[in-house]
Order: C-alpha cells, then sequence, then structure tokens
C-alpha cells in the first residue's frame, strides 16, 4: 500500500535504546539521523516509521518528499527522541 503512493518500506533488524519497552506490534515514528547528516538535528531532519507485525519490522520515511535512498541494504541509523537515542536500526532489505 505504501509503495502505491510512493512511500517505499525497508526491511530492517533493530537494537532498542528506548526507556520503554520495544514495541513489538504497531507502529513507532520519530526523528531519524544518518551519517550524512552532520547538522543534525539543527539541519534537516526526517521521520522515520518502524512498523512492527509478529517479529517483523520495516522503516518507512513518513514523507513522499524523503530520501528514500536512504533506506538500502547494508545502511544504518539512529532513532531519537529529541536528544535520547532510542534505537539503532539496520537496513536489510
Amino acid at each position: 500500500m505504501l509503495e502505491q503512493i510512493g512511500i517505499p518500506a525497508a526491511r530492517v533488524r533493530l537494537t532498542w535504546f528506548g526507556g520503554d519497552p520495544e514495541p513489538t506490534d504497531g507502529v513507532y515514528s520519530t526523528t531519524a539521523r544518518f551519517e550524512e547528516d552532520v547538522d543534525w538535528p539543527s539541519g534537516e531532519t526526517w521521520s522515520v516509521v518502524l512498523a512492527f507485525d509478529r517479529g517483523n519490522v520495516s522503516a518507512y520515511f513518513l514523507s513522499v518528499l524523503a530520501p528514500h535512498q536512504r533506506l538500502r541494504a547494508g545502511r544504518q541509523f539512529e532513532m531519537y527522541e529529541c536528544t535520547r537515542r532510542t534505537a539503532l536500526v539496520e537496513v536489510l532489505a
């Protein structure tokens, strides 16, 4: 469904650092920090959604205008709530 509106999703694995337990279903969305985000958080930031479905996790940007190429296999990024790192995300496919 996301692909139909121009938002590709990627299968991911994550290491959870959040203060709350790691979600097991539903969605979690916050800002992401990628390697090329040198001015983060004062520069351009993007929101990423993690969708949990029976042990499988996928990630996608909240905006169709986002740099979707950053969600390619082998890439990693971090997710933050304000300045607190909540997850390290590895893109699998």
